[in-house]
């Protein structure tokens, strides 16, 4: 007696089930049937693990989970609809017998139907939340390694990209250059204009080194006033690059606060050499940066392995 009903409603059944497992293995099942994992929990703490590589391809496979789970709804809908054809040549076939076993089927496939309207909402939902949260997860991200002042990256991003450049090099690349600038009394622009003062400082220096090292391999607000460069060898030539942008912000003074303000900086150079670690090139070029400052400041001077050279002697500023 018409079997074929009952296979159908069984077939379908086992196929929305799998439909049903697939999702919520790849939503992250063990947190609950139907409930997607809270990809934006704890994402800004995360990030420190997420090198800057990864975070395109992670959120790029939360927008595929969304879009799998779209996928799924769409095969969910053409499921029931089938289901709804069934139904309604199985209340045909029981309108016209008596057949109890037509109208089990009936009843079968209405329950179907009602189950796998429950699974379509809650894939919907499911791929709604995804949305939001690869949205959320992208700006996580991206705040966890960008100075929110300045929009340069930060010192976790920089540390990040200096270990590479040195993993590089030791493998046989040619040499980077890592340049420090401190900004040079800082600390009287904030108590003598105020923080807000001190901020339109840091912005203008951050954009000036933006624009004047647009081909750096990296760019960064290392701390405070302090800003951090990994550049193109060879160290003389980078040392002149940072010297002449010193030169041009010394020489364009700034509104702060009503009044056109002398900015000065002074840097300090380092390079890789063989015998050298990430440490010691750091240690190198603080130590630059040591003898710029206490030989009066507003000046670059670069480490050659064995002492600090000042690039240039400035000129007195005029009165």
């Amino acid at each position: 007696m018409r079997w074929w009903f009952l296979v159908l409603g069984i077939g379908l059944g086992v196929l929305l089930t799998s439909l049903c497992r697939s999702i919520l293995a790849r939503l992250g099942g063990s947190q609950g049937r139907g409930s997607p994992p809270d990809l934006a929990v704890s994402t800004t703490a995360a990030a420190s693990e997420v090198s800057p590589s990864d975070r395109q391809n992670i959120t790029e496979l939360v927008r595929q989970l969304a879009i799998l789970t779209h996928e799924y709804s769409d095969d969910l809908e053409a499921q029931r609809n089938q289901l709804s054809d069934c139904l309604d040549l199985a209340q045909q076939r029981r309108t016209a017998s008596s057949d109890g076993e037509t109208e089990g089927v009936s009843r079968c496939l209405e329950q179907l139907i009602h189950s796998t309207a429950r699974v379509q909402q809650r894939v919907r939902s499911a791929r709604e939340e995804l949305l939001g949260q690869a949205v959320q997860l992208e700006s996580d991200l991206s705040e966890a390694r960008t100075d929110g002042l300045t929009g340069l990256v930060n010192r976790r991003e920089f540390d990040t990209k200096i270990e590479e450049l040195f993993a590089a090099y030791r493998a046989g690349r040619d040499p980077f250059v890592l340049a420090l600038i401190d900004i040079d009394h800082f600390k009287q622009i904030n108590d003598n204009f105020g923080h807000q003062a001190g901020d339109v400082v840091l912005k203008d220096v951050a954009a000036a080194l933006s624009r004047s090292f647009e081909h750096a391999f990296l760019v960064a607000r290392y701390g405070g006033e302090e800003f951090a460069l990994l550049l193109p060898g060879p160290l003389r030539l980078a040392a002149a690059r940072v010297e002449s942008l010193r030169k041009s912000v010394a020489d364009n003074p700034i509104p702060v606060a009503g009044e056109c303000l002398r900015i000065t900086w002074s840097g300090g150079l380092s390079e890789p050499a063989p015998d050298t670690t990430v440490t010691d090139l750091f240690r190198r070029a603080d130590e630059a940066l040591y003898c710029a400052k206490k030989g009066g400041r507003d000046r670059v001077c670069f480490h050659d392995g064995q002492r600090c050279v000042l690039l240039v002697e400035p000129a007195p500023a005029e009165p």
